[in-house]
């Protein structure tokens, strides 16, 4: 396992483990690597340092389900909670000590503490989503629901509100801040995020059929502008930010969106992808916008 200085590309660290790695975060210096024995019974969850990975503590799991998998994971932005178990059967764990918490249809942990829950139907509609405490305690009840994720990027002075359903939910205690119908798509998949980044004060969505943008407010949710999108005929996007733009790319081209008024402050190509099953990429890598190909990454200057 390497872990990498995203910045310069050196290698902090360089480790053999005796399990399989599944996730690795860093956060100030603090290292949790979570992983599984080799018949995949077992999780394994770490919590150290770059040099070595489990100088605070290192525990096992055994899967309470005779020969049901372990999956543990952490979820991208999450500060607090481990993960393992599927479905109905999510098990959390607090990822500083790595005490048990609770198990239910968990769908997503916030970096503010707060647990999402989605108990995801039978014919693959979200079903109902509630927003639970670190001891599993229902907090509020989100209306008209869409699927849990943030996977958007995102740039603020502090942490954006949970963006969920059609309303933005205070990070620390769920309190209903506002509430506006275009954060969400009604899709014949079921209700999804219309969302694809948070900029500043801005928060940027897409309509259903991809012909359009609009930037929403973060603090009160009003409208503050709309564009049409600068793409063609789709309405998927992969983006980046730099603080100031929202960066999106269509597979294709890269196009950077002004967030203050929507307007395209630069275009680019994409190169080529090298493979037809590869679509090019953007990423946000050590301050760069670095493009992804499936033979090379490339690197650009931030102006």
């Amino acid at each position: 396992m390497l872990i990498i200085e995203a910045a310069t590309g050196a290698v902090l660290g360089d480790h053999t483990t005796d399990f399989e790695v599944m996730d690795v975060t860093v956060r100030d210096g603090v290292v949790s690597v979570t992983g599984r024995t080799a018949d995949w019974m077992t999780a394994v969850v770490t919590r150290g340092t770059v040099s070595d990975i489990d100088a605070t503590w290192r525990r096992t799991y055994p899967t309470p389900v005779p020969g049901d998998p372990v999956t543990p994971r952490i979820d991208v932005l999450a500060r607090d909670y481990f993960l393992d178990g599927h479905d109905h059967g999510v098990r959390v764990y607090d990822l500083r000590t790595g005490d048990p918490l609770f198990a239910g249809p968990v769908a997503y942990t916030f970096d503010g503490g707060i647990v999402g829950s989605q108990a995801i139907e039978r014919g693959g509609s979200m079903g109902r989503v509630t927003l639970l405490d670190r001891n599993g305690h229902p907090i509020t009840e989100v209306s008209n629901a869409t699927f849990l994720l943030e996977w958007y990027p995102t740039a603020t002075a502090t942490p954006p509100p949970i963006l969920t359903g059609e309303s933005a939910y205070e990070r620390t205690t769920g309190r209903v801040l506002w509430t506006n119908a275009q954060i969400g798509i009604d899709e014949y998949t079921g209700r999804t995020s219309a969302i694809e980044g948070v900029v500043g004060n801005t928060v940027i969505v897409r309509s259903l059929d991809g012909s359009e943008l609009a930037g929403l407010d973060l603090i009160d949710g009003h409208r503050i502008w709309q564009q049409p999108t600068p793409f063609g005929n789709t309405s998927r996007y992969d983006g980046i930010t730099d603080a100031s733009h929202l960066i999106l790319t269509d597979g294709t081209t890269v196009h950077a969106i002004d967030v203050r008024d929507g307007s395209t402050a630069w275009s680019m190509p994409l190169p080529p992808s090298g493979r037809p099953s590869f679509r090019s990429a953007v990423k946000a890598m050590g301050g760069r916008m670095v493009t992804v190909t499936a033979h090379e990454f490339t690197g650009y200057a931030a102006a």
